[in-house]
């Protein structure tokens, strides 16, 4: 996927918030408790830029005042905290590629630093390698603990984490 150089830029904003920021983490939800996963970060970012704020924990508008007459004012997302499509277009990522990133953040348990080494290995990706990554369908214990050590090993050879 070829990225605009604003969108390069985003992620250069993205990967210096992932390094250096004093948030909290936490998992499964974009914004819990002043606590944000990596992806709620992308969140505040747009807010930033663009415009937007957090209503609930996982509520984020990306209208710059609420208008409760605007057709998809609101983001709702799911209970993976996933952001929107506007979102990801703002970073020029795929929807395998914000899986992914939740996964990093939510199964595999990895920090701010260590989801910011992965970026950039990450986004060069094709969809059929980010579906290994994406743990929301494997149901069973077993095989969601052997991909789980499969791509802890990937991303130490990789990513060097």
């Amino acid at each position: 996927m070829k990225r605009t150089a604003a969108q390069r830029k985003h992620i250069r904003w993205w990967k210096e918030m992932l390094a250096t920021t004093d948030i909290k983490q936490t998992r499964n939800n974009l914004n819990f408790n002043d606590k944000r996963c990596c992806l709620g970060l992308q969140c505040d970012i747009y807010a930033t830029d663009v415009g937007g704020y957090w209503q609930e924990m996982n509520v984020f508008t990306e209208d710059v005042e609420p208008n409760i007459f605007s057709p998809g004012a609101f983001t709702y997302v799911t209970s993976l905290g996933i952001p929107s499509a506007k979102i990801r277009d703002y970073f020029g990522m795929t929807e395998g590629h914000v899986n992914c990133f939740a996964s990093l953040n939510d199964n595999l348990r990895l920090n701010f630093k260590q989801i910011g080494q992965c970026v950039d290995w990450v986004l060069r990706q094709s969809e059929t390698v980010l579906d290994e990554f994406d743990l929301r369908e494997v149901i069973n214990t077993y095989e969601r603990r052997r991909r789980i050590r499969k791509l802890r090993k990937l991303l130490q050879t990789k990513c060097g984490i």
